[in-house]
């Protein structure tokens, strides 16, 4: 691949033309072991969502470093794994290169994607024979079909597909990790989210335009998980404007009505707190708590951050925290420490 920090390729691996072994990492920060593993062992969505693309009869693992870091080499080791496929976000970087060194050395392919590729590209295809930027549901049979052949591109760009009539964004529940087993599941509703943050990499990497996914294929997956508490990933859960509130309303009414009862948690903007019929049905579809983007009390902040919703919503800002009260929901809040006040 070229440059300084580039590691030999020892091409050992020979492809077996059929059924592969696929192990799919999340590496975590040597440094940053016990701030990962101490703690509720929460999924690692993307490798569950991944899996679910892989057809038979192809078999696939996961390693999830949350539970630890000192097994992961011999794991890929004594796997017979054809194909392995990393994760990351930059605290993990360094890790994940490590993970790369090893399957070079040992001849296995390997492939990186998640944030921290889309963000530097260049840096693990220093690391990896591969490299997939962006989103991966179309673009992920697709390495996995030219890794069965042998010829595994250097570089996959990803899109940002409509999740609904594309049946993307379902993860398989209940594959857990060869390492250790999840506290909670995993479930994604939706991605992206318009409010665009200046600090935040979601709008970038996911789009300012909220993408759904099915309700139906949202509830069947619902109904498959495998534990009592449901960690809902979405980027922004209730979204901004009416047609994304009625959205958010449809879905919940379905959850009440055709769900699995379980208690959840999800991810929203401060404007659900103004609606207290999403509150109420919020509350009965199983939901206890919802973080909440809080950032700042200044609105020289907010400007500066580019946070325009909470901005026009400064001055509310308690009556909304109570209208999540009032639901029954609780509110854990995001706030940020960058600025001096």
């Amino acid at each position: 691949h070229g440059g300084g920090l580039s590691i030999p390729c020892v091409p050992t691996w020979v492809n077996k033309g059929g059924p592969m072994r696929i192990a799919l990492v999340n590496p975590v920060a040597r440094k940053t072991e016990g701030y990962h593993t101490i703690g509720t062992k929460i999924p690692q969505l993307g490798l569950q969502v991944l899996a679910k693309l892989v057809s038979p009869p192809h078999e696939v693992d996961i390693i999830d470093e949350i539970f630890g870091t000192a097994g992961t080499e011999d794991l890929l080791g004594r796997g017979g794994y054809d194909l392995v496929g990393v994760t990351g976000y930059t605290s993990g970087a360094a890790r994940a290169y490590e993970i790369a060194a090893y399957c070079r050395g040992h001849g296995i392919p390997c492939i990186m994607g998640g944030p921290h590729a889309w963000a530097v590209p260049d840096e693990p295809a220093e690391h990896f024979d591969s490299v997939a930027v962006g989103e991966c549901d179309e673009i992920w049979p697709q390495i996995v079909a030219d890794a069965e052949a042998g010829k595994l591109q250097d570089r996959y760009d990803g899109s940002m597909p409509d999740l609904e009539q594309g049946h993307f964004g379902a993860a398989t529940q209940g594959l857990h990790p060869i390492n250790g087993n999840y506290d909670v599941a995993c479930l994604q509703t939706s991605r992206g989210c318009p409010v665009g943050c200046d600090y935040c990499s979601v709008t970038r990497f996911n789009g300012s335009k909220i993408r759904r996914r099915a309700i139906g294929e949202i509830i069947e997956e619902w109904n498959t998980t495998d534990k009592r508490f449901i960690f809902v990933v979405d980027d922004n859960f209730f979204g901004v404007g009416p047609q994304h509130a009625e959205w958010a309303r449809e879905l919940l009414r379905a959850i009440i009505k055709h769900g699995k009862k379980r208690r959840w948690f999800s991810q929203t903007s401060l404007n659900m707190g103004q609606d207290a019929e999403a509150m109420k049905l919020a509350y009965k579809a199983g939901c206890r708590s919802m973080l909440v983007g809080i950032e700042s009390f200044n609105p020289e902040n907010l400007k500066a951050w580019h946070k325009g919703l909470n901005l026009k919503l400064l001055g509310d800002y308690k009556t909304l925290v109570d209208g999540f009260h009032r639901g029954g929901v609780s509110v854990l809040i995001g706030h940020q420490v960058s600025f001096p006040d």
